[in-house]
């Protein structure tokens, strides 16, 4: 499992946490029923964690929702997440936050469409960092002309030197890619060097 994004840092429900977390919504309920998962117990579960976050604030909430992202249960973070954007339908930091989640259950192209999402309502300061999300979602998911396009604009928005050499790298990369020289992923350890460098100096 490629581990894409690394984040600061929700509650385990009484229906055994790491089990249910990790089911897809489409996937046969492991309780047996013949029914899809999100048509059974997923909604119970759901409805459930609902009830027990209603008394929470909006803090407290998304402490909730980075939490669970720190645990890697990617679809409880991204419930709670979407909890906290009906109090904050424009922030950058929460929409920014479902695509990584998305980005961490391996669904790329969902990552891209919160990505660009979080571009529409980011701050200036925010924007060079999501494009640079937004580039690596769209390569992995094999979109690597799209790829170039934002990670050249997030070189246009990043300022030191050291940051914009670090993406020119990966868009050589991603030309021997596009070109068939190298596989899709061989452009993830750059991402890795690339974005250490990058966090030190957001």
């Amino acid at each position: 499992h490629r581990d894409l994004h690394s984040f600061p840092t929700r509650r385990s429900s009484d229906l055994g946490e790491s089990r249910m977390g990790s089911i897809q919504r489409n996937s046969p309920c492991p309780c047996g029923s013949g029914k899809k998962y999100k048509n059974c117990c997923f909604q119970n579960q759901t409805d459930h964690e609902k009830q027990e976050r209603a008394t929470d604030g909006p803090m407290e909430k998304l402490g909730l929702a980075y939490k669970a992202m720190s645990e890697k249960k990617w679809r409880d973070a991204i419930n709670i997440f979407e909890e906290c954007l009906e109090d904050r339908p424009n922030s950058a930091e929460i929409i920014e936050a479902i695509a990584s989640c998305y980005d961490g259950e391996e669904d790329f192209l969902r990552a891209s469409e919160f990505y660009e999402k979080a571009l529409a309502v980011s701050r200036d300061s925010e924007t060079a960092q999501i494009l640079y999300r937004l580039g690596v979602s769209r390569a992995c998911s094999g979109r690597i002309e799209k790829s170039v396009e934002a990670f050249e604009q997030a070189k246009e928005a990043f300022r030191a030197p050291q940051e914009k050499e670090a993406i020119d790298k990966i868009l050589e990369e991603l030309s021997q890619i596009n070109i068939g020289k190298k596989p899709l992923y061989s452009f993830l350890p750059l991402v890795q060097i690339g974005r250490a460098s990058l966090r030190e100096r957001l």
